[in-house]
């Protein structure tokens, strides 16, 4: 079979991002980030509040639905919650 290259779709320019905060269990941090980084880095997060495990989603809004499948498919694994 013959791969053959795809042109990316040209989406507009992104004004802002769109974010989530989730909470999850300290010990399955490093799971987290070991899943979400295995989907091509669609999302960065950074940690808010470390003794709570309190993190903030950042990504694409063109992406917004995608991300939300990763975390579908994420909690099947990991035990988390979407704040807002």
């Amino acid at each position: 079979m013959h791969y053959r290259y795809r042109e990316p779709k040209k989406l507009p320019k992104a004004t802002h991002s769109q974010v989530l905060y989730l909470q999850l269990p300290s010990k399955q941090m490093a799971m987290f980030r070991f899943l979400l980084e295995a989907y091509d880095n669609v999302a960065m997060f950074t940690v808010l509040e470390p003794k709570q495990t309190l993190l903030k989603l950042i990504f694409s809004p063109h992406d917004e639905k995608y991300v939300h499948e990763i975390l579908n498919s994420m909690a099947k694994k990991i035990d988390f919650s979407i704040i807002a």
